[in-house]
């Protein structure tokens, strides 16, 4: 987090502990299980998070290729569904280079 300087980024962005505290935004993520979660995410190694991006890659593509889009219900399912598999391809993806700069 020091290399990132997400502090001071965030700092810059107008969010400042006392902001966060009064907030009460750590008491909320930690009630939710955020904060957990994302200590896991940083201790994950960063290869493994971007090849589980490939699934969603792979699925993304076979729902392309594979679904028909006959009438308007179909072509707004194969779209949507394609939409959030690769958004989580991409989110996955660029979630592994993050953690692996996090981590230097």
């Amino acid at each position: 987090m020091e290399k990132a300087g997400l502090l001071s980024k965030a700092e810059k962005a107008g969010l400042t502990l006392s902001t966060i505290e009064r907030l009460g935004l750590l008491s909320t993520a930690e009630r939710l299980g955020l904060l957990e979660a994302a200590e896991g995410a940083l201790v994950t190694d960063p290869g493994k998070i971007v090849a589980a991006s490939i699934a969603p890659l792979v699925a993304t593509i076979g729902v392309l290729s594979l679904f028909p889009d006959d009438n308007a219900a179909l072509a707004v399912l194969k779209f949507g569904l394609a939409a959030v598999l690769g958004g989580a391809f991409v989110t996955l993806f660029a979630g592994g280079f993050v953690v692996a700069a996090l981590q230097e």
